[in-house]
């Protein structure tokens, strides 16, 4: 570690200095003194030589003027023994030399020798002197003289020099030993008193104000300090004094915001729980026998008006299921499935979803999916979602064009898969893509007015999309489109990828051209005969058939409500036919079909009848609701499944022992032994018994909430959310039952009736939508609707008891419960007055502990009586009026219960 001044102690310093400064005053006294001996000494010896010189110039000039060297030896002769004389030598005025002594090789020199390094070197210094007679020169005198005496000067210098250097440094150490005491004592006791503050925390310490110098200030500056520091010390002990209290005061705020909040919190989704349950419990009657109806033989009026509720309860269905999809993000409980998908399929499906709606608007839609994607390991409800809702923007802000769905491996992310849904619509101004995937937000307020939505499906995307650890974006120009992607993370579940079969494609400018040309750009031949794809309806289908060769074979792409397809392969010019949109599954296996030489026929299936029938399957319904299960029964049946029912937990036990079910659709929300519970003793009964598990799916509307998992921990098999659709039916059934070999279905009887007139309906007790719903379903099958009025006047007069019951009880929960079964059942058959007076009863039970009064449950009796009486007056029910002994007697003493 080098030397630093800064680690010594101001007393070693101030020695140090001390020490240094009279070193360098000697050393420079010295040299001084040093130099004033060599000049001195130089002059002097000038001095004598010139003098011994001259004496001997006298002493044998004449000798010289006589030319007489004897004369002149003598003389110099006599000066041999001058001391310090080394040399001696005489010559004339021509340089003969008269005489000398001495050594005369120490002539050879420069200089007179004098000079401080000849001097100290020991060098013999000369000198010259001329001789004179009478003012005449006739010749010189040269003489060399020893200088070692110089050298005993110089050493005894040298000594004086030092011992008076070390006097001084003694001196100079005692000097600076008593200033430091003076000087630097004061310093160490401020640095002292620092130390022991630092260690021991006291701040009290001052140290004496008795000099005024810079080592006063030092010491004022010190006390200053410690002033201040027990001033802030006093205020700190005065703030920790309050802090505890302010602390407390804002820690019992800070608890009562976060109550609030999670009570807020609590409220929304406990709210949004129930309004799910209440809103798809009477919307799962409706939209099925919607469905059911829609695809009865109707006049086209009344199809189309089955069209329309089919239509608006899908959608209302669709701004519901964003709201909970979006509170589940909220609350973090979007959990992702990872299994095996075929992304196609998945893409496809999505394609075939939103047909009719693309061809309504007249727009060409379609997918591509690169060959390499095929199975691969994710989400696919989740992607679907994510790609139903791109399709479904797309669609709706595109009045004219196409819209086009690509998936492709990403370039930018390995192991990534890019889809891109792409449109010529209206497009996004610059400034508003940012904004675009915030929630409840659309790049214009005018947007919601004219094209609707909720705003949440983009932020629902985003959000999925970010859990699945991908990325989304969107591209746009207004007036020219839009292209909104997302990249996900999905790992090849199979190196293996789709063989696209080599063919050629003439469409119409659009989604399905490009798809098509994407498609014929990556295929590969396979042999057989060219294969060559045409629309039907396009102006130059036949010439671009007679320009490929005369073998080639025809494949037609049928579209929504175009028989033109058919009428190519049923006059021979089409070997086979695709459905728009194309399926890439069907694209291929119709290609390779054509290709080997098949000829597809005719189809006179009826689309509106499902493809599977479970003839053979045992299903058992189990739900409280008589109106619930008659609507799963008639959706069953259209698959050829005559159901049993079980109206609680308590009679499916009792049934599951005597034979067990291939499917058993299990209602969650149950009075007693809940849907839930019934499952595990279920399971636990297959356990103990060795039986292999049924197949248990949950129909419940309880989409989210404590019952939205509650399932998974039932050890129930999957989920099907009231209302469901009947495609979601055949889907559950596809998944869980085995397609029975017999396909034929049981033909179903149309009654027609007449329209209810609107002034025939008491619309201050009967709701009129309901009524034209069931008045539609009536026109289809009179007997289901009197069914349905047959169960809701059996059970309606029981459930009305077991409320009056339940007041007895003092139980707020249990009258909740009971207002609220009996109100489902007046939603279901449209008496909206008596469930509107029951939905007060529910809310001021639930939410107020407040129990109904006698007069109360006379006012609901009062209600059920007129409101069956007014059901009973619709114009379909007049078949049944004859045979009124064959209704329930109990709700013609509604009036007088209990023979009062």
């Amino acid at each position: 570690m080098p030397f630093s001044l800064r680690h010594l102690s101001i007393r070693a310093q101030l020695i140090l200095a001390i020490v240094l400064a009279t070193a360098v005053a000697c050393v420079v006294a010295a040299g001084l003194s040093l130099v004033r001996e060599v000049n001195a000494y130089a002059d002097n010896k000038r001095i004598e030589m010139r003098a011994m010189a001259g004496l001997i110039a006298v002493i044998s000039s004449d000798a010289v003027k006589a030319g007489d060297r004897g004369l002149v030896h003598d003389a110099i002769g006599a000066m041999k023994n001058m001391p310090g004389v080394v040399y001696v030598r005489v010559s004339d005025l021509n340089g003969t030399i008269m005489a000398e002594h001495g050594f005369g090789s120490s002539l050879v020199t420069s200089g007179d020798g004098l000079d401080f390094a000849s001097l100290l070197a020991g060098r013999p210094a000369s000198t010259t002197m001329s001789i004179i007679k009478r003012g005449e020169t006739i010749g010189q005198v040269e003489m060399l003289t020893t200088t070692a005496e110089f050298r005993g000067r110089i050493v005894s210098l040298l000594m004086n020099t030092a011992m008076a250097t070390v006097l001084a440094l003694v001196l100079g150490v005692m000097t600076a030993h008593l200033l430091q005491r003076r000087v630097a004592g004061r310093i160490r006791e401020v640095a002292q008193a620092m130390t022991l503050v630092q260690r021991t925390h006291r701040y009290d310490l001052t140290l004496p104000d008795d000099r005024r110098d810079e080592i006063g200030t030092l010491t004022q500056g010190f006390n200053r300090m410690m002033g201040e520091i027990r001033v802030r010390d006093n205020r700190l002990a005065e703030h920790r004094a309050n802090l505890e209290q302010e602390v407390e005061h804002r820690t019992y705020d800070l608890k009562l915001a976060k109550e609030a909040a999670d009570d807020a919190n609590a409220a929304k989704s406990e709210f949004l729980a129930t309004m799910s349950h209440e809103i798809r419990t009477p919307l799962n009657g409706l939209m099925v026998m919607a469905e059911l109806l829609a695809a009865a033989e109707l006049h086209p009026r009344e199809r189309r008006y089955a069209d329309v509720v089919v239509r608006s309860g899908g959608n209302l269905l669709a701004i519901i299921n964003d709201v909970l999809d979006y509170s589940k993000i909220e609350a973090g409980k979007i959990d992702l499935e990872t299994i095996e998908l075929d992304l196609a399929n998945v893409i496809d499906d999505v394609t075939q979803l939103f047909a009719s709606k693309a061809s309504a608007q007249n727009l060409d839609l379609a997918a591509f999916i690169h060959p390499t994607i095929s199975k691969v390991v994710g989400d696919p409800v989740r992607i679907g979602q994510i790609v139903s809702n791109l399709v479904n923007n797309a669609i709706k802000f595109t009045p004219s064009g196409h819209v086009m769905i690509e998936a492709t491996p990403d370039p930018a992310r390995i192991g990534h898969v890019l889809i891109r849904v792409t449109d010529t619509g209206i497009g996004i101004p610059t400034e508003k893509l940012a904004k675009v995937f915030e929630s409840f937000s659309q790049a214009d307020q005018s947007t919601a007015r004219q094209y609707g939505g909720t705003g949440l499906g983009l932020s629902i995307c985003q959000r999925l999309v970010a859990v699945m650890g991908g990325e989304i974006g969107v591209e746009s120009t207004e007036g020219k489109g839009s292209c909104f992607w997302f990249s996900v993370p999905l790992a090849a579940a199979s190196a293996e990828a789709a063989s696209i079969p080599m063919f050629s494609a003439r469409m119409a400018p659009g989604a399905s051209a490009n798809t098509l040309d994407c498609y014929a750009a990556v295929g590969s031949a396979i042999g057989g005969a060219d294969v060559v794809i045409v629309d039907p309806m396009s102006n130059d289908a036949q010439q671009f058939i007679r320009a490929h060769a005369s073998g080639s074979r025809v494949v037609v792409v049928s579209r929504v409500g175009d028989a033109a397809a058919e009428q190519w392969i049923a006059d021979g010019r089409a070997a086979g036919q695709l459905s728009w949109p194309v399926r890439r599954s069907e694209l291929i296996e119709t290609v390779r079909a054509v290709a080997s030489g098949q000829v597809q026929t005719v189809s006179n299936r009826s689309k509106s009848v499902p493809g599977k029938q479970y003839a053979e399957a045992r299903v058992l319904i189990v739900d409280d609701g008589a109106v619930n299960r008659e609507v799963a029964m008639e959706a069953l049946k259209r698959f050829g499944i005559v159901a049993d029912t079980a109206v609680d937990g308590t009679s499916a036990l009792h049934k599951v022992e005597i034979a067990p079910y291939d499917l058993i659709l299990m209602d969650g929300s149950m009075p007693g032994m809940d849907g839930f519970e019934t499952s595990r003793q279920i399971r636990m009964i297959e356990r103990s018994r060795g039986m292999a598990a049924q197949r248990i799916v949950a129909l419940t509307a309880h989409a989210i909430g404590s019952g939205a998992d509650a399932w998974r921990d039932a050890g129930m098999d999957g989920l099907l959310l009231k209302p469901f659709s009947m495609a979601q039916m055949e889907a559950c059934l596809a998944q869980h039952l085995v397609e029975s070999e017999s396909k034929e279905l049981q033909s179903v009887n149309a009654v027609a009736q007449t329209e209810a007139a609107p002034s025939m309906i008491d619309s201050e007790l009967l709701d009129p939508d309901t009524v034209a719903t069931l008045a539609m379903l009536a026109e289809a099958s009179a007997e289901s609707v009197q069914r349905i009025l047959h169960i809701f006047m059996e059970h309606a007069p029981p459930a009305l008891e077991r409320l009056a019951a339940t007041i007895e009880t003092e139980a707020s929960e249990n009258v909740a419960s009971a207002a609220h079964a009996l109100k489902s059942m007046a939603m279901s058959v449209g008496a909206k007055t008596l469930a509107t007076a029951l939905g007060e009863l529910e809310n001021n039970a639930r939410d107020d502990g407040q129990l109904p009064s006698a007069n109360d449950i006379d006012r609901v009796r009062q209600l059920l009586m007129t409101s069956i009486t007014a059901l009973l007056a619709l114009p379909w029910m007049a078949p049944a009026q004859n045979h009124t002994s064959e209704f329930p007697s109990d709700w013609r003493q509604l009036a007088n219960p209990r023979g009062k």
